[in-house]
């Protein structure tokens, strides 16, 4: 709240049913607030805001940032900065900015509220029975001496729903581990204030699988992508919450990679078959193997149907010309979605005479 030049602050009162109210508190000075001049990203360290009150803003040091001495709430985010530097009335450019102080960064448009958390900024505690109900908010100001103070029936009445305030984001969500198994692992920093999480996994835009859990790591296996449809890449979303409210998402994209180039191709012919081998692979994901063969030196396995598919590292195709050049790749598949895989060198071999 705020006011003219000679204001020295407000009662505040509160209503259920806009009808009787109660004060619950009072407010000394104005608060220094107003709207944010242009759009930012989520990772952008200044930005310029104009003040719709006449105090003032001023610099604090790295150290007042990391403990959030010069807080601020831009839009529905949380931020800290170290300079504030005037560029005209009531217009500051804020450097040094600390994003994401209690939840996560976001993107904010021109136009988006900004406040200056201060003494200044009226708290009142609540019983949590009344989350989700809407109160009623009236504000009788008085001057400077604290006199000629509004009464009720002469000031507006403001609605609000309390939701019981959105808990923490979750930070510091990875892979436990490379993704190139028969299962990932994803964990996280425990969110303050969450009482649980909510997980998600997505292949693309596609929600496959939501899940809750009180822990801050969760396994996703092939059991369960099975049943879901199995894919290669995925998003982990994951969320914390209360009994009431979810934070934003935090995204982590990740996917399995296609199995390498197998090493080491040999082979070997008689007059109608070529034997081919090569050393295995060691990823421990491995479903099989392919090999294709053509007379076309300039064959594409992507579009020509496999000649042998398999568990072993060799064999033998048969049922061929003699005396007649033959090219063949081979590649490793995994258990993942199938995709482009990884194909060997062409090798060219030809059999022998009848």
């Amino acid at each position: 709240a705020s006011g003219g030049s000679n204001w020295g602050g407000c009662n505040v009162w509160a209503s259920l049913d806009n009808t009787t109210y109660e004060m619950i508190g009072t407010i000394y000075g104005s608060a220094r607030y107003g709207t944010l001049i242009s759009a930012i990203n989520a990772s952008t360290s200044s930005m310029q805001v104009q003040l719709n009150t006449s105090s003032q803003i001023f610099s604090g040091t790295s150290e007042d940032a990391q403990v959030n001495t010069t807080l601020c709430r831009v839009g529905d985010e949380y931020v800290s900065y170290v300079e504030a530097t005037l560029n005209g009335s009531g217009l500051y450019t804020l450097g040094g900015v600390l994003r994401g102080r209690f939840d996560d960064a976001l993107a904010h448009n021109a136009g988006e509220s900004f406040v200056r958390i201060d003494k200044a900024i009226f708290q009142h505690e609540f019983n949590s029975n009344l989350i989700d109900k809407t109160i009623y908010l009236k504000f009788t100001s008085f001057n400077g001496l604290q006199q000629k103070e509004q009464t009720l029936d002469e000031v507006t009445a403001y609605s609000h729903t309390l939701n019981g305030g959105r808990p923490s984001g979750v930070k510091g969500l990875s892979l436990q581990s490379p993704f190139i198994g028969m299962s990932f692992k994803v964990q996280w920093q425990p969110a303050y204030g969450a009482e649980g999480y909510v997980v998600q996994i997505l292949s693309g835009s596609q929600l496959l699988r939501t899940v809750e859990t009180t822990s801050t790591d969760y396994s996703y296996s092939m059991d369960e992508a099975k049943v879901d449809g199995i894919q290669r890449n995925y998003t982990v979303r994951v969320a914390s919450k209360t009994a009431n409210s979810t934070s934003t998402f935090t995204d982590l994209n990740i996917s399995n990679p296609v199995p390498p180039v197998l090493a080491n191709v040999y082979t070997s012919a008689t007059s109608n078959s070529i034997t081919v081998t090569w050393i295995p692979s060691e990823v421990p994901d491995l479903k099989d193997y392919q090999v294709w063969i053509s007379k076309n030196a300039s064959f594409d396995p992507e579009t020509l149907a496999a000649s042998w598919t398999g568990t072993e590292n060799a064999c033998t195709i048969g049922t061929l010309d003699s005396t007649t050049t033959y090219y063949i790749r081979v590649a490793a598949r995994d258990v993942w979605k199938p995709t482009s895989w990884n194909y060997s060198a062409r090798v060219t071999q030809a059999t022998l005479d009848a």
